[in-house]
């Protein structure tokens, strides 16, 4: 099923807030929660995002469409549907079918398997992923190549290298691990990806980030030798047009809490929940494009913050609120006080809505300055919406 979507605003006012951020709500162009796979087509920048049961794809374009069981085949919750990209086609894989093309909308059964979980490319090649560490290498002229004692894998250029738990490679039948590499830092493996613009791997984890080329670990990037790192715990990487490296970074439960981009040795360019409306609890990745557009799915909404780059279709020109709303104090434990009200909007309706999009309050303006009780709420981050502007308040 294929359809256009409309578009919700959320343009931040909040002093708190260093940048404007422009807000799609999910729930209005597409229901595919929860979202197991965010990912953006570098060949076109579109932005894909995959559950079982609906895949839907954001165009560079600005326009929308979605698949389900008529282009897909018959999706089932547990199908564990995944998709890569060359510069030619896109790919997906199904659990229980095997590896298929997808292009002009429509699949073709290239690999029959009942084991494939996952795919990575690498220019016109598709390699598979499998619980049972049977790997397949497809290219498009058909050639499928079996590769035993390999499950999770990164190719790119003449590399490759598996994910074990450590980072290895493989040499003839032997795996050889490169654990033992004084740069290489043991512990949890979170990601590993190359770089945009170079054969360099770079391996997050728990304990910060090593990288390295040819097989070889050059050096780390952790709290130690980098400045402002938000933890060393770092969850999930990826890289701008420039090549600069972005992380999101967790607690030491794993659960993400800020992003934020390294320039030199310092972490700069930090997002988190002061001073952006990313729900972290529910988050779902990260992502950037060839253009260095930052975007980030949450449980609700698609979120980006507003460039020269930022594509047309946002409207950008569009997105200065006519007005201000003024709301102290902010964090509060019980009362709040919003002022600045424009005459215009006195008796018309505004919201409470908690970060899951869920009304909290609603009641109607009647006056320029207005009192709020909000000690009934619990403690958290919400959103006040009067008109066009939406006003992230917090509860202490």
């Amino acid at each position: 099923m294929k359809g256009f979507f409309s578009l919700i605003l959320a343009v931040s006012v909040s002093n708190l807030w260093s940048q404007n951020w422009f807000s799609l709500a999910k729930i209005d162009y597409y229901n595919c929660t929860p979202t197991n796979q965010f990912i953006i087509n570098p060949y076109t920048n579109d932005l894909w995002f995959v559950s079982d049961l609906k895949v839907a794809v954001l165009k560079s374009s600005g326009s929308h469409v979605e698949y389900g069981n008529n282009e897909l085949g018959t999706l089932w919750s547990g199908d564990n549907l995944n998709f890569g990209f060359s510069p030619n086609n896109t790919y997906f894989s199904k659990l229980m079918e095997g590896l298929f093309s997808f292009n002009n909308d429509e699949r073709n059964l290239v690999l029959n398997s009942t084991e494939i979980n996952a795919i990575t490319t690498n220019n016109d090649t598709v390699y598979t992923m499998s619980g049972t560490q049977n790997m397949y290498k497809y290219t498009p002229d058909s050639t499928i190549d079996a590769m035993y004692g390999l499950s999770n894998v990164k190719a790119k250029n003449q590399f490759l290298y598996l994910n074990a738990g450590v980072i290895g490679r493989k040499i003839g039948l032997s795996t050889v691990y490169l654990y033992n590499d004084p740069e290489y830092l043991i512990a949890t493996l979170n990601d590993y990806k190359f770089s945009r613009k170079s054969d360099t791997l770079y391996v997050a984890g728990k304990k910060g980030i090593s990288y390295a080329y040819n097989y070889d670990f050059l050096d780390t990037i952790t709290q130690n030798n980098t400045l402002n790192m938000p933890s060393p715990n770092v969850l999930e990487i990826e890289f701008d047009d420039k090549d600069s490296l972005w992380a999101v970074f967790g607690d030491a439960n794993d659960v993400p809490f800020a992003i934020s981009k390294l320039e030199g040795n310092t972490w700069t360019s930090r997002f988190d929940n002061t001073n952006s409306p990313i729900d972290f609890s529910n988050f779902y990745g990260l992502e950037l494009d060839t253009l260095g557009n930052l975007w980030v799915a949450d449980l609700n909404y698609l979120h980006t913050f507003l460039t020269p780059n930022s594509p047309s279709w946002l409207g950008t020109e569009n997105l200065t609120p006519s007005f201000n709303i003024n709301v102290f104090p902010n964090p509060s434990s019980d009362y709040i006080t919003i002022s600045e009200i424009p005459v215009s909007l006195i008796g018309s309706n505004a919201t409470i809505t908690d970060v899951n999009g869920k009304k909290i309050l609603d009641f109607e303006i009647t006056q320029q300055q207005q009192q709020i009780d909000c000690s009934s709420m619990k403690k958290g981050v919400y959103f006040l919406r009067i008109g066009d502007v939406n006003q992230k308040i917090i509860k202490d």
